[in-house]
């Protein structure tokens, strides 16, 4: 059985189960690039450069995480600690870059968030970070929500960071 792959995306088979790493493998950033310009792309626009550094992996980690042969979800994260969020309060923190379950409404209070937020948790903590950071469109309540729910305390508010007139809104979780 062939691993769902959204329109326009390969179709050779893919591992089936667990998490897999994008950067290397030509299949997985070709899907990473379909499912970045369907849900990410119309929330901040061209994903070019993004992908790139997914691609090359390089300062990043990105993985798709597959069940029963399918990608569900999709985890981008950076791969050191940096002092990026020290005047809020989180130094030496890793930022997740992206994370999101893919198709959310076939997939509902199935844990696939959850297992993405741990294997973030897991990352963070494997690099010697304290804390973990992560921003969230206003647009996103169920999203901002969720990670409220793991932990996340928002720390700041950043009015047209990304898109004018959307706030996104800092998150921080304590590790240490």
């Amino acid at each position: 059985m062939q691993p769902s792959i959204p329109t326009g995306a390969p179709s050779q088979e893919i591992k089936k189960e667990g998490f897999e790493i994008v950067s290397g493998n030509p299949e997985l950033v070709e899907l990473t690039r379909v499912l970045f310009d369907k849900m990410i792309k119309p929330l901040y626009g061209d994903q070019t450069v993004a992908m790139d550094r997914i691609e090359r992996g390089e300062d990043r980690t990105t993985q798709i995480l597959f069940s029963e042969e399918k990608d569900v979800g999709i985890l981008v994260i950076k791969n050191k600690p940096n002092g990026e969020f020290a005047s809020e309060g989180a130094d030496n923190a890793i930022e997740i870059k992206t994370l999101f379950v893919i198709d959310p409404d076939n997939r509902p209070r199935q844990g696939t968030g959850t297992k993405l937020i741990s294997q973030a948790i897991d990352h963070a903590t494997n690099a010697g970070a304290d804390n973990l950071a992560v921003t969230v469109s206003a647009t996103k309540t169920e999203s901002l929500a969720f990670f409220q729910k793991h932990g996340f305390e928002i720390k700041k508010e950043m009015p047209d960071k990304y898109v004018q007139g959307v706030t996104e809104f800092l998150l921080i979780k304590k590790l240490k």
